[in-house]
């Protein structure tokens, strides 16, 4: 279980179901904006970690994929094996340019 003391920065649920990603956020984060975490609320417990090189700007998901957005790179996962099969280099100019994936990826 990770600390319950810090901020989240992003959350994100798959639809109706128990599993959401969580990434830190704020002055004292609950962990790095750096990492992912997806987490199963039913059992409580972390299905699995992604740690990235920079902050973690938005996360989006559906059932077959889990698309994380960086600052300079856009990170394309298959969520029921997590495995990454692809990363997208991106050329953003602004914070408003920077947000990631549109909804329903």
């Amino acid at each position: 279980i990770f600390s319950t003391d810090g901020g989240i920065g992003t959350v994100r649920m798959l639809f109706c179901t128990s599993l959401i990603c969580l990434v830190g956020a704020g002055e004292t984060p609950a962990f790095s904006p750096r990492r992912l975490k997806l987490w199963n609320t039913k059992t409580a417990s972390s299905i699995c970690e992604l740690n990235f090189p920079t902050n973690i700007l938005n996360v989006e998901l559906n059932h077959k994929r889990l698309v994380v957005a960086l600052e300079d790179k856009l990170h394309i996962y298959d969520l029921e094996k997590m495995t990454n099969l692809q990363t997208l280099e991106t050329h953003a100019t602004g914070p408003k340019q920077r947000t990631g994936a549109p909804s329903g990826v």
